[in-house]
């Protein structure tokens, strides 16, 4: 009986999910956008092959048996760092493109820009919306980035600190001593024209 030969180092099936078909969509239309850019060569064809080698490189990694392991968190902000990116220069392509030229080339080179920007678009709203979103609101009060959520907020709330008991000076032996209340200013007892004025009151002592 011969011995089950081992599995390769790609996962082929990936391809036909939801993520693996997005990412090879991404790609093939990278390639073409980049392919029509080659000819005129304009400033824009750098950073679309930039673009193109970084969705490569995502479509490769998910592509692997065995990925390598990041710190938990930097595959998903990296896949949306490269989605919101490939929406911004696609576009600008786009744009430069209608503006720069009106002939046929350019014309493609539009059409095929504006739908990728539309693309990656749409993958920056699905990567938000199931890896991001959970990840900000998962953890017992505080979310992925230490931003406590709304429940967190309103059901955990620390009890009203209870105002503190009035401490009475320390003595030793003896009865404690009788705290006075400090006079109010203006309360002295004083002497104007020989009336005198009792401390803290108006009562008028006629001098002798």
């Amino acid at each position: 009986m011969g011995q089950p030969e081992p599995p390769g180092v790609f996962d082929l099936g990936v391809l036909r999910t939801p993520r693996g078909l997005l990412l090879a969509g991404e790609l093939v239309l990278s390639g073409g956008v980049v392919a029509l850019l080659a000819p005129p060569a304009p400033p824009t064809l750098a950073p679309a092959l930039l673009q193109t080698l970084a969705g490569a490189a995502a479509l490769g990694g998910l592509l692997l048996r065995d990925p390598p392991q990041l710190p938990p968190g930097y595959g998903t902000c990296l896949d949306l760092l490269r989605a919101v990116s490939g929406t911004l220069i696609f576009l600008v392509v786009a744009l430069v493109a209608l503006a720069s030229s009106r002939d046929a080339l350019a014309a493609t080179t539009f059409t095929f820009s504006l739908v990728l920007a539309l693309v990656f678009a749409f993958d920056t709203f699905v990567t938000f919306r199931t890896r991001v979103a959970p990840a900000l609101g998962h953890g017992e009060g505080h979310g992925g980035l230490g931003i406590p959520t709304r429940s967190a907020a309103d059901g955990h709330r620390p009890p009203p600190l209870s105002p503190c008991p009035p401490v009475s000076p320390p003595h030793f032996g003896g009865p404690a001593p009788q705290i006075k209340p400090r006079p109010t200013p203006g309360a002295a007892q004083g002497r104007v024209g020989g009336v005198g004025w009792a401390r803290g009151h108006r009562v008028p002592l006629v001098a002798h």
